[in-house]
C-alpha cells in the first residue's frame, strides 16, 4: 500500500494511478501455500516473498504485467527476507542459517 507524506512516487513509478489506502495493487496467485516474508526492493520494482513450500518469488513489474522467478530450497522454508540492495536480498528460516540471492545484470535470480 501507498502512505501519503510516507511514501513518495518517483518518475520510475506509475504516476498517472491515485491509489487509495487499502485498496488491492495486484493479485498473484503463484504458490498455492501461505506467504512469508513479504518485501519490496529498496526502488518498489521488485517484490519478494517465501512461500511456506520452502520456494522463494521474485516478482516484477507487479502493477503491470508481473514477471515472476521462482526458486526452490532444499531444505525448511525462509520465514523472513531482507533486501540489501536492488538486486541483492538475505533470506532467513527455520534453518537458521541466512542465504544471500543475487541477481545479474540480466535480472535472473
Amino acid at each position: 500500500t501507498i502512505i501519503k507524506g510516507v511514501d513518495t512516487r518517483g518518475p520510475q513509478a506509475g504516476a498517472s494511478v491515485d491509489w487509495k489506502f487499502g485498496e488491492q495493487i495486484a493479485q498473484l496467485d503463484l504458490s498455492p501455500t501461505w506467504a512469508f516474508g513479504v518485501r519490496w526492493s529498496p526502488s518498489g520494482k521488485t517484490l519478494a516473498y517465501a512461500g511456506h513450500s520452502s520456494m522463494i518469488y521474485f516478482v516484477d513489474d507487479v502493477e503491470g504485467s508481473p514477471a515472476a522467478q521462482n526458486l526452490a530450497l532444499r531444505d525448511l522454508p525462509l520465514r523472513d527476507i531482507l533486501f540489501v540492495s536492488e538486486k541483492m536480498a538475505i533470506g532467513v528460516g527455520f534453518d537458521c542459517n541466512p542465504l544471500i540471492f543475487a541477481a545479474d545484470e540480466t535480472g535472473l535470480w
